[in-house]
């Protein structure tokens, strides 16, 4: 499960890794999954930061290459790890969309030209 007390640092652990989402993500780009992260074994100091689009294959899997390499873990595990980050990310921007949707628009101060306007800009009935 992401903890995401933090709106800036969302942390994402396992039996062998914590994971750090530096800077969230953006709800407002659906085709790609881009973020900043924080990879490191559990009760090391060696960390990993890159920027990925989680969406890119490419990327993807440059990105386990690199950090089983690095931190000296297997691909299947941390392959496995990012498929579970991807799924809980995108279910925390789903829910962050539903929330942006589902909040009531702010009313606009009615003005003295719009001839529609119920409200004076004086705060009395017209």
């Amino acid at each position: 499960m992401i903890d995401t007390t933090t709106p800036h640092n969302y942390k994402y652990e396992t039996e062998h890794l914590e994971i750090h989402v530096l800077g969230g993500i953006k709800s407002t780009k659906r085709k790609t999954l881009r973020i900043t992260i924080s990879i490191q074994k559990q009760k090391s100091h060696n960390i990993l930061r890159r920027s990925i689009d989680l969406y890119n294959d490419n990327q993807t899997e440059r990105l386990v290459r690199k950090t089983a390499e690095r931190l000296k873990i297997g691909t299947t595990i941390f392959r496995r790890t990012i498929q579970e980050l991807t799924r809980e990310l995108e279910n925390l921007r789903f829910l962050l969309l539903e929330q942006q949707t589902a909040a009531p628009l702010p009313l606009a101060r009615a003005s003295r030209s719009c001839p529609d306007a119920r409200i004076s800009t004086r705060g009395g009935q017209v």
